[in-house]
């Protein structure tokens, strides 16, 4: 059984869908679809709870008495360990995610009590831990949990956006490390395009290894390891017969399965077909926390190879 301690924000989404697509200075039409629990923290750790019912989870956390109720609960019944979550008087942290009838997701952040670090008291305790996940946490939390996975040698996975990384932190890490961003918060992290960076992974010197989520270009690896760049091909979801209805929460569930599938079984390869399937899925789903279950992410993948829905190419640099 994996114990794994997973560190970011957890937030009350609201979400809107509108008739058009959003414009400056234009009045929109929409409805609320629903008010329900998000935050990069929350949407990883239910995806992973959902995909291996066998993984302790821990959440670590901050979130306010406003909805602590409501986040608690939602948290608990998936299986989650809520006991490293810290609760401030102040409100809960929310994001309002306005989807446009191209499916696209627009997300406005207001940040609360779910940028305030939650209590070291409630994990640094550590009997003992095989991963830390860590994403749009605080710096000091970060920091924390790099120095309780080095004293284990655990594998990190990190998925920061740039909340609170930044380049130096890549000589803190262990052997088995993973850095999990988009092709935005690349740029952002390391100052490099990420096209420049995939036709030339020398300039970039780290002994971790790096996934970039693509978008609809599907996802990269560079595995400097092995000397290879592992590309994946978004799923075509009208081969499942179904509708893509918003991207919010899609990179989120990579994240969480990509690090799920490859404590399983240790397979890049392997790790990426999955994670690549559970984001196309989740794209399906309106609301971010809601993510495919393992039976659903089976069955999905079991299909896109078999009716060459999804790609995976291997090269050497």
């Amino acid at each position: 059984m994996h114990s794994i301690y997973i560190a970011g924000r957890v937030n009350i989404d609201t979400i809107v869908e509108l008739d058009g697509v959003l414009l400056r200075g234009r009045k929109h039409g929409g409805r609320l679809f629903s008010r329900a629990i998000g935050g990069t923290g929350a949407n990883v750790a239910i995806a992973m709870a959902r995909f291996n019912r066998g993984f302790k989870l821990k959440l670590i956390a901050s979130i306010g008495t406003d909805y602590a109720d409501y986040i608690v609960a939602a948290l608990a019944s998936e299986g989650i360990d809520v006991s490293g979550i810290s609760l401030y008087s102040e409100p809960s942290g929310e994001a309002y995610i306005f989807i446009d009838k191209d499916c696209e997701a627009t997300i406005v952040t207001i940040p609360n009590v779910n940028v305030r670090p939650p209590d070291p008291g409630r994990y640094m305790v550590v009997d003992s831990v095989d991963a830390v996940v860590l994403g749009n946490t605080v710096r000091e939390t970060a920091l924390n949990l790099i120095g309780v996975a080095r004293g284990r040698n655990a594998a990190i996975f990190l998925d920061p956006g740039m909340s609170w990384f930044n380049v130096d932190d890549l000589n803190s890490l262990g052997e088995e490390c993973f850095i999990i961003p988009n092709r935005y918060e690349f740029k952002e992290l390391f100052g490099i395009d990420v096209d420049r960076y995939l036709q030339n992974p020398d300039i970039l010197n780290t002994k971790c290894t790096i996934i970039i989520k693509l978008g609809s270009d599907g996802a990269a690896a560079i595995d400097r390891k092995a000397g290879t760049i592992v590309r994946a091909s978004p799923l075509k979801l009208e081969g499942l017969g179904i509708s893509p209805r918003t991207t919010a929460g899609c990179g989120d569930v990579f994240t969480g399965i990509f690090a799920a599938r490859y404590l399983e079984n240790r397979s890049l390869l392997d790790a990426l077909l999955y994670a690549s399937v559970a984001a196309g899925l989740k794209r399906s789903r309106v609301v971010s926390s809601d993510a495919p279950t393992r039976s659903e992410i089976e069955r999905a993948v079991e299909l896109a190879e078999r009716r060459n829905l999804i790609s995976i190419t291997v090269r050497e640099f």
